[in-house]
């Protein structure tokens, strides 16, 4: 399936475009009213939008499954404590083979946690955490990919060592267990941006 869609939350809407002169479609009902930080995946006929609720501190995801024409009523993934939400800080998702990855900081532990799905976002799992040294993500920039094998890789800035610095883990099964953290980038001038969030893009070689 080959599609244009893009996504816009302004104010209380949270609105997907499927093609460039689309009708734009409401993805949230009208009780969101403060629907932020909308992120997309797809996996095959599915497409995935999870967002943040900017005042609850939940995290909740909405699914299409006729390409964005509409969208199923969302679904609240799970809620953190100070959910860091706003200047590119929110939910990631990702999608492969039916099952549905979503991440997420809160700045009031400074921890990156996962949520998943096997049942392509009908229904999601306890949280867990991805850092592996505690309160070190608290920063709430991250970025996420997934590839069509399940390969999956999380990047954040991360201050375990007392300075900002580029981390990331990698789970080869869709999010279900992840290897060890490891550094992608120490600055040697110090702390690397710490208000520039990173992203992750995966090739076909993995």
């Amino acid at each position: 399936m080959h599609f244009r869609f893009r996504l816009l939350a302004l104010g209380s809407f949270l609105l997907a475009f499927v093609s460039a002169n689309a009708v734009p479609v409401r993805i949230v009902s009208p009780e969101f009213k403060d629907a932020i930080q909308p992120q997309l995946a797809v996996d095959g006929s599915n497409i995935y939008v999870a967002f943040g609720g900017k005042e609850s501190g939940a995290i909740f995801c909405a699914r299409s499954t006729n390409g964005g024409i509409s969208f199923e009523e969302a679904r609240q993934t799970g809620k953190l404590d100070k959910l860091a939400l706003g200047m590119r800080r929110g939910p990631r998702i990702s999608a492969g083979g039916g099952q549905v990855c979503v991440t997420a900081i809160s700045h009031g532990d400074g921890n990156l946690y996962v949520w998943l799905s096997s049942d392509a976002g009908r229904s999601w799992k306890e949280k867990r955490t991805i850092n592996d040294v505690p309160g070190v993500a608290g920063e709430g920039l991250h970025g996420m990919a997934e590839d069509e094998r399940g390969f999956v890789f999380v990047s954040w800035l991360d201050f375990r060592n007392k300075q900002k610095e580029l981390w990331g883990v990698a789970s080869r099964d869709g999010g279900v267990t992840w290897e060890k953290n490891v550094r992608i980038y120490q600055s040697p001038a110090g702390n690397i941006c710490e208000c520039c969030h990173p992203s992750v893009a995966i090739n076909r070689q993995g």
